[in-house]
């Protein structure tokens, strides 16, 4: 295409034109052609990693916050440290055992926090060792709220994973129910192993016991039949068997005084709730009080309005009396004229 110059306009003068307008249209120097000119490069938005998920698989969901935390409660006062911790182990491997104890007396008062390495640990104990008996009491486990979410996802992950693991050997319909069958087989079986190793602790330990409470009533017999040695004073027997009933003595009253804690306590907790009662019934008062005197005061300020009306209405009507008995003096052509207005 080319521009072909023509003559100047009437008045206007001409001018030169560019270089590169003169018969076709050249680019300016430095410039290269049209047709070798490449299009701007559009950058694509970042894009984040790309996980491929092959078909027919469902994605593992990710497991909450590990938390193997139990609660271990309602131990009695005669169960050792030892044994608690030989029960709990018995159930799995155990990261940390912490008795509470009283810092003044450093004996324990009865409860304290387990952490296992795995999850099939807390399971286990909360299955085998909840209301466990030992010494009279039976102990008492459970979880706080985050490691309950963690075993919940734990067994869920677990059962999807041996669902896989039998639909792909099992390519049958009744993968499923063959997999929970035998997970449940499994559990089990271990269940009762452990529990048969837990009991034969307890049962020897109630053994023991026995053991040492009839050597000392066997012992406590003899010293009561038998005369004291020659060799050995009566009063270092004395002496012997006053610390003894001193200790025994000691033990009862603490245990006394653990019981009187106990009812304390209890104590101080029904006093709360009296007080709330109490507070709540007199709030309750207080705002019938209020609403009596408000109630109060609305009827007798419509008996006002009430009396105010009819004093009206009373004094309307003496002066209506007063304007008939004036017109019955009057005569005829003034009471018609009267009775017309």
């Amino acid at each position: 295409m080319q521009f072909r110059p023509g003559p100047p306009m009437h008045g206007m003068p001409a001018f030169p034109r560019p270089p590169f307008m003169n018969g076709s249209l050249a680019m300016p120097p430095g410039m290269p052609p049209p047709h070798l000119m490449r299009p701007p490069l559009m950058m694509p938005p970042p894009v984040g990693p790309v996980v491929l998920t092959p078909p027919g698989s469902n994605p593992s969901p990710a497991l909450a916050q590990k938390s193997t935390t139990l609660y271990v409660g309602k131990i009695a006062s005669s169960v050792s440290d030892e044994t608690i911790q030989t029960l709990l182990a018995a159930c799995g491997p155990v990261k940390s055992w912490k008795p509470m104890q009283d810092p003044e007396t450093n004996k324990s008062k009865g409860f304290g926090f387990c952490e296992y390495e795995t999850a099939e640990g807390v399971l286990r104990a909360l299955r085998l060792l909840h209301n466990l008996s030992l010494d009279g009491q039976e102990l008492l486990l459970k979880c706080n709220t985050a490691t309950q979410r963690y075993i919940d996802d734990y067994q869920t992950s677990k059962r999807q994973a041996e669902r896989k693991k039998q639909e792909a050997s099992q390519p049958d319909g009744n993968a499923e129910v063959k997999a929970e069958a035998e997970t449940e087989v499994t559990d089990d079986q271990q269940d009762d192993a452990i529990l048969a190793k837990i009991m034969a602790l307890v049962s020897d330990r109630a053994a023991q016991q026995a053991g040492s409470i009839a050597a000392d009533q066997a012992t406590d017999l003899l010293n009561d039949i038998l005369p004291p040695p020659p060799n050995r004073d009566r009063r270092s027997l004395g002496r012997d068997q006053l610390s003894a009933t001193k200790e025994r003595t000691h033990t009862s009253r603490e245990q006394e005084r653990d019981t009187s804690a106990d009812r304390n306590a209890e104590r101080q907790l029904e006093r709360e709730r009296q007080r709330e009662k109490r507070e709540v019934e007199m709030r309750q008062a207080e705002q019938e009080r209020a609403y009596q005197k408000r109630l109060k005061e609305w009827e007798h300020t419509e008996r006002a309005h009430k009396r105010v009306g009819c004093r009206q209405r009373h004094s309307q009507l003496k002066i209506h009396l007063g304007v008939v008995a004036d017109m019955r003096w009057l005569p005829a052509s003034a009471e018609s004229d009267v009775t017309h207005v």
